[in-house]
């Protein structure tokens, strides 16, 4: 498209600035901005003064380059600043037209008010509380007022001193235990329990179905059992994403199974396999069988440095990258669909989708395991997380 047809539709002054343009901006341009409806049309009269005022040096010439370089017209522009100058307004005057009778400003008022009180608070209720439509409050709440929805983030629910708690432990393991050991490698292990059927792990379920072709009703349905079998799997991992042989029981842990089977059979092998004996911080959570006297004698006596109770931080599996980690092999587990018949063939499948987890997705998960603990000893306790602040 010729710069001089967009310079007769958007004014005299694009070709000078359409030519200073690199191709990639050109293009923007060229294609033709949506229409922006009037909570947008504010926002982005707010952005152009508060641009003019703070980083144009109040030269209209340098905003106007500045948003046509973003893809703005200059019509448009020019429009808010000339706006701005003359009446001292940012934003357009209240438009004509016939009055409101379902979304008053005194009913725009009370939803604010209800939004602002409880965040959390459903377009349902809302509706409920305003005693309008729910389709009139989600459309009220979007473009006359400006708010957005966003999904909330799974977190742990810290009680009591839990959050001071485990802000001061990660500070202690990251500062004490890492910056003063250079090369320090960290080890952490967990355990988690998998349903003996895939079925029973937490899961959207859905199916496709045709008009002309129904189909049985166990596909419709996700069946849950009261008290599932289950599988308990301890499994540990580096920080170089290499993960242990997992061990696999239906029963609980305890302190001397977790020593004999777990410590002294599987996390010793696997650091003297990889060669990091000497270099490893090992990081259990705080379970009552991570540090029980004959687990913290072994520690000692094979000379593992450990992270100690008290320096151990409760509760952070958003610092533990093990937590993601076991997510992922149970949703593979569940996508193969095929039930183990027993303890034998349930480890046998889990160790084939270990491997297979651990070679696509180990690395990646722990590669920022130090920035997790920085980022909870030094924000906050959900700072991992990567909650939006927008």
């Amino acid at each position: 498209m010729q710069c001089g047809v967009l310079g007769k539709q958007w004014g005299p002054h694009f070709d000078r600035v359409f030519a200073d343009l690199n191709s990639e901006n050109r293009l923007k341009i060229a294609l033709k901005m949506p229409r922006l409806s009037k909570v947008e049309g504010e926002v982005l009269a707010k952005n152009i003064v508060h641009f003019f005022e703070n980083s144009a040096d109040r030269v209209t010439s340098k905003a106007v380059h500045h948003f046509v370089a973003e893809g703005y017209r200059e019509r448009t522009i020019r429009s808010i600043l000339s706006r701005y100058l003359k009446e001292g307004r940012v934003t357009q005057k209240q438009r004509g037209g016939r009055p409101a009778t379902v979304c008053t400003q005194k009913v725009v008022r009370k939803a604010q008010n209800f939004l602002d009180e409880n965040p959390n608070i459903s377009i349902r209720c809302l509706a409920d509380k305003l005693k309008i439509a729910k389709s009139t409050v989600s459309d009220l709440k979007r473009l006359k007022l400006g708010y957005c929805t966003k999904t909330a983030v799974t977190a742990p629910k810290y009680q009591g001193t839990q959050a001071a708690r485990a802000k001061t432990g990660c500070r202690k393991i990251y500062r004490n235990l890492l910056l003063k050991n250079k090369g320090s490698i960290i080890v952490m292990d967990d355990e988690t329990y998998v349903p003996l059927d895939p079925e029973q792990i937490p899961g959207a379920k859905f199916y496709h179905e045709h008009p002309d072709k129904p189909i049985a009703e166990k596909y419709k349905v996700k069946s849950k059992e009261k008290f599932p079998k289950k599988f308990l799997v301890w499994q540990c991992i580096d920080e170089n994403g290499h993960v242990s042989k997992p061990f696999i029981s239906m029963g609980t842990i305890n302190a001397q199974t977790y020593k004999v089977q777990c410590l002294q059979k599987r996390l010793l092998p696997f650091l003297r396999k990889h060669n990091i004996k000497e270099k490893a911080l090992f990081w259990p959570d705080l379970a009552t069988s991570h540090y029980a006297g004959a687990v913290v004698d072994f520690l000692r006596k094979h000379k593992i440095r450990y992270v100690t109770k008290l320096d151990n931080a409760p509760n952070v599996p958003q610092a533990r990258p093990i937590e993601r980690y076991w997510d992922f092999c149970k949703q593979e587990y569940k996508r193969r669909g095929k039930q183990a018949t027993g303890l034998t063939d349930f480890t046998r499948m889990w160790r084939s989708i270990s491997r297979k987890v651990a070679q696509k997705s180990a690395k990646t998960l722990m590669k920022n395991v130090r920035g997790k603990l920085r980022a909870v000893a030094y924000k906050s306790v959900y700072a991992p997380l990567r909650i939006s602040k927008t």
